[in-house]
Order: C-alpha cells, then structure tokens, then sequence
C-alpha cells in the first residue's frame, strides 16, 4: 500500500472499498480534519498511534486540498472519507455480509433515532450504548459498562462518537478488545450519529467542497465550543499546510 507523509501523519492511499474488505484484524480509522489534524500533534501518543496502530483517512475539504498538493507531485490523488458518509456504506456492507454495526456515544436521544434509521434503512442488526460523557482518563466504571456491550454483542463495525481527542483515545486503549471480539473496523466518528438521526442536518454540498462547513456550523449554532473547533481548525491549516 502506498503511503503519503502529511503534517507528520502517513496517509495510506486506501478506498472505501479496501477499508470494508474482510479484515483478519480490527482496522483503527481516525478521520483527519483539520481540527483533528491538530489535536493529533498535540498529542504525541495519538501521532505515534496514527502511523502506527490507525488508519488515518482524509475528511474535511482543507485537509483534502492540503494533501492532494503534494500528492499531485507524484501522480497520486486521495479521496475525502468522512464518518457522516462511511457510516453508510458500512451499513450496506453489513447487509451484504451478514454482519452487526455498533453505535458508541452521542447523547441517548441521538443514539436511539440512529440506531432506529440504520435498522429501517438497511434492515441489519444496529445495537446502540449512550454512556454519560466522561473526560479522559476514563473511569474504569465507564468503559467496563462499553465494553459489556460490544462483549455481548460481538459487532464486525463500531462507531465511536465521543469527539476528538477522546474517541482516538478510547479506540487505541480497547485496541486488544476489538481484535479479540472480532471487529473489522472501527471508526472514531465525532458527530455522525445526530446527522445519521436527523437531529442535525448536513451542510449544503458547496459549503462543504468551499471547506466552510466549519463556518456554516458556528452560523446556525454560535456556541463557543464550535468558535474554538473552528480556531482550532485554521491554527492547523496555517501550522502544517505549508509542508
């Protein structure tokens, strides 16, 4: 497999298609904006875990602008794999093959309508466990409650939605749980599960290929969580899109 560096992070050169194949180990997808871009090299455990032990795919259109620059150079080009999209060819994979989907986090209100449209979408087995948010470390308590529920559901995909940096964190310290339960993927999601619901709705196409999405969000919900992920996000851009 080819591998592009970026911002300190080797991107594999892989599709959708190769990430759904059958996996003889749990692949670890962190999905790289520019935010999470940052938070990775803030984070000198989760840099090392993303050339290591993930897969690290590009989502968010800055993030695809920056690496396809200097993929461009060698004849290469990356496609954007966002969680709100891959969540779904997953689910189609699960019917095709038979498998079980597992979603992790969001609020309980969120977590159920997903679980409810995964399942009248694709007709598969969705199982769905909404903890109550936890900073990181994480309690002992806590995870034992997760990790009862992907024991007793033994799921092929999971979907861990507790936003970056947590999510990385919670996937690479259960890595051996995964691998003993027989889970192909998973995926570090952030917010997919209020889209997947319909609690939130997607921004428009442009806005997202015009790498504003950041922007649309802060409009429609001016909160201070989404001005500092925004802030975040350019503080990346101006720090490693000029390698």
């Amino acid at each position: 497999m080819l591998f592009l560096p970026f911002a300190n992070i080797r991107f594999p050169l892989i599709s959708q298609e190769q990430i759904l194949a059958p996996q003889a180990r749990p692949l670890l997808i962190v999905t790289v904006n520019a935010q999470i871009l940052g938070l990775l090299n803030e984070h000198p455990a989760l840099l090392a875990a993303a050339n290591e032990r993930f897969t690290p795919v590009v989502d968010g259109q800055i993030v695809l602008w920056g690496i396809n620059r200097r993929a461009a150079k060698q004849g290469l080009k990356f496609g954007k794999i966002s969680g709100s999209d891959f969540i779904h060819a997953a689910c189609v994979s699960a019917r095709e093959r038979g498998l079980s989907v597992a979603l992790i986090g969001a609020t309980q209100a969120s977590n159920d309508a997903a679980v409810h449209e995964l399942q009248r979408q694709y007709g598969i087995q969705v199982t769905g466990y909404s903890p109550p948010l936890q900073s990181h470390p994480f309690p002992e308590s806590w995870v034992a409650g997760i990790r009862s529920h992907l024991e007793m559901h033994k799921p092929s995909y999971v979907f861990v939605g507790f936003g970056a940096p947590k999510q990385e964190f919670f996937m690479l310290e259960n890595a051996a749980l995964f691998a003993r339960l027989g889970c192909e993927v998973v995926v570090g999601c952030g917010g997919t599960f209020d889209f997947v619901s319909g609690l939130r709705s997607r921004a428009p196409g442009w806005v997202s290929r015009a790498g504003l999405e950041g922007v649309y969000r802060l409009v429609l919900e001016p909160r201070w969580y989404r001005l500092r992920r925004l802030w975040d996000s350019l503080l990346a851009a101006l720090r490693y899109f000029g390698d």
